[in-house]
């Protein structure tokens, strides 16, 4: 589960800002986070997984207040804010009990600063306790408005008019990929996900976007036998990765390679059969296992044809696969190097 603290200025306005007009540029965009959030959930089949913190006390002190009672009147954005953005907000609200330690009080780290909603904001803080909240994305619009946070409050601090509502949804919810009704656009949503978040440090993955992706039936196979151990998560969370270098073309982790001579064989045509690393030597010292995605390029996109767990285990069954696997180790040093 995913739970985003909202700041209160996104759905609660004075009667200045809602008559000025200043203040609706934030439902746009907050009607847009929550539009995006239930696109990814579906596309994912995990319906469900982004909560709202939508503290009592805020939820009462809303309906005091625009665009709740509508003053002066604005029948689009009240119409937009009742029947689409209320009623997500009340789907998604987390049932949390707020913690009573008072050693360490939200208030000790948080002020409220130009927000309509000080009192039912800061009772609210007052009684979540840093271990709550910590548990919490805090989403705003700007610095004009909302809080002033001391650092380690949050699990993470994002400017929704900056993103969009993919970057609340866990990639890794993807899993088990081998159970979803259309995979490939699981995946696909998945890698999007992942590119969502990367952009925020990394403006270069903004001209690689993932293409169209084909799915083998052993790579469903592949994945369904595969044993992550005891590093599923970072298993899970490297194999997106993976996915999104390989379907965009921008490789930094992976050391991808061609194998020829070998093919894929795919709708009874023959393809160049390609390897990426998912973990050159596993994701620690407990787990060395090289990790692999093999697929091809083919016309209209990629295919992912098969991920092998262990090619390293795999290639001491028989001699002519451990010569096959020594050339495939040369093949990568040399690519390495250059």
């Amino acid at each position: 589960m995913s739970y985003i603290f909202l700041d209160p200025n996104l759905y609660i306005f004075s009667e200045d800002e809602w008559v000025g007009g200043e203040a609706l540029n934030r439902l746009d965009d907050l009607l847009r986070i929550m539009t995006d959030i239930a696109s990814s959930e579906e596309k994912l089949e995990h319906v469900g997984g982004v909560s709202v913190v939508f503290p009592e006390d805020i939820y009462l002190f809303s309906l005091e207040m625009n665009p709740n009672i509508n003053t002066p009147e604005n029948a689009h954005y009240s119409r937009i804010f009742r029947s689409r953005i209320l009623p997500s907000l009340m789907r998604r609200r987390a049932n949390l009990e707020v913690g009573d330690d008072i050693d360490n009080i939200l208030c000790d780290h948080v002020t409220v600063a130009d927000s309509v909603v000080p009192q039912p904001l800061q009772s609210f803080l007052e009684d979540t306790t840093v271990n709550d909240a910590g548990s919490f994305i805090y989403a705003y619009h700007s610095q004009r408005v909302g809080l002033n946070l001391g650092s380690g409050v949050f699990l993470e601090e994002i400017c929704i008019s900056s993103t969009s509502g993919r970057y609340f949804v866990d990639p890794t919810w993807v899993f088990p990929i081998e159970e979803k009704e259309d995979p490939a656009s699981s995946i696909m949503e998945a890698a999007n996900i992942r590119r969502e978040r990367l952009l925020l440090n990394d403006a270069k993955w903004q001209g690689y976007n993932p293409t169209n992706l084909f799915i083998h039936e052993d790579f469903l196979k592949s994945l369904a036998s595969a044993d992550f151990g005891a590093q599923k998560a970072e298993y899970h969370d490297r194999l997106i990765f993976t996915f999104l270098q390989v379907l965009s073309g921008r490789h930094l982790t992976t050391n991808v390679h061609s194998m020829k001579p070998q093919t894929i064989t795919y709708e009874n045509r023959k393809h160049g059969k390609w390897n990426a690393y998912v973990f050159q030597m596993g994701p620690n010292a407990s787990d060395t296992r090289c990790s692999r995605l093999y697929y091809a390029k083919i016309r209209g996109g990629v295919l992912f044809f098969k991920y092998e767990e262990d090619a390293h285990g795999r290639c001491c069954r028989t001699q002519p696969v451990k010569d096959s696997h020594r050339e495939s180790m040369r093949l990568d040093e040399v690519h390495e190097q250059a």
